[in-house]
């Protein structure tokens, strides 16, 4: 038997919404003023999807041990990003700016500066 997920909303466009069972997630673009669906487009997370503060990005846990940045109009991978010393990842979450993410582990909290980390994977040939 699967449990469902609590619809995490889109923080900017209130016709975006994500929804899941297990580690089946769909993203639903409605239009709720006229009561119908748009689109639906399916995905896999161990874990509930989080999106940015902004909603530019969205953040899903691929495996245990890393998590996906995605384009969330698009849903292409723009960055995977892996836990340090390879701490086994149970939930994460953007801090209240958008400049951090809390990546909780089983034994240990990680957080990650999003500005540093695009600035070096920029200089690497990397950045998103």
């Amino acid at each position: 038997e699967y449990e469902s997920i609590v619809p995490t909303a889109h923080p900017e466009d209130p016709d975006l919404f994500l929804t899941g069972w297990a580690e089946l997630f769909v993203c639903r673009m409605s239009d709720l003023e006229n009561n119908r669906l748009v689109k639906n487009h399916y995905f896999r997370s161990k874990g509930t999807p989080q999106y940015s503060i902004d909603g530019n990005m969205l953040a899903i846990r691929s495996n245990s041990f890393e998590f996906l940045f995605l384009d969330p109009g698009s849903f292409e991978s723009v960055a995977k990003i892996q836990t340090v010393g390879n701490s086994r990842l149970t939930e994460f979450d953007f801090s209240s700016d958008g400049r951090h993410v809390a990546i909780a582990c089983f034994d240990n909290l990680q957080i990650m500066n999003l500005e540093r980390t695009r600035k070096e994977l920029e200089e690497l040939g990397l950045g998103w």
